[in-house]
């Protein structure tokens, strides 16, 4: 099977910041960053996985702020 793997980003450098902050953090913190960082894993492994959230249901402010198209 010839598996691609995607990219993943963050919406803002905010975020990544406080996404690694998480690893440098208290135990609870570090945990939280393991289990983000294998859920991004899994996702670059295969984008399909998880579950798709319809159009309809994505906050309006994501589509404005962020211009999202898919969660």
């Amino acid at each position: 099977m010839n598996e691609r793997i995607k990219d993943a980003a963050f919406i803002n450098q905010k975020l990544k910041d406080a996404y690694l902050q998480l690893k440098e953090g208290k135990f609870e913190e570090k945990k939280l960053f393991d289990s983000i960082n294998k859920y991004i894993q899994d996702l670059k492994r295969n984008p399909q996985c998880g579950i798709r959230i319809p159009n309809r249901l994505i906050p309006k402010e994501y589509l404005a702020d962020f211009q999202v198209t898919n969660l």
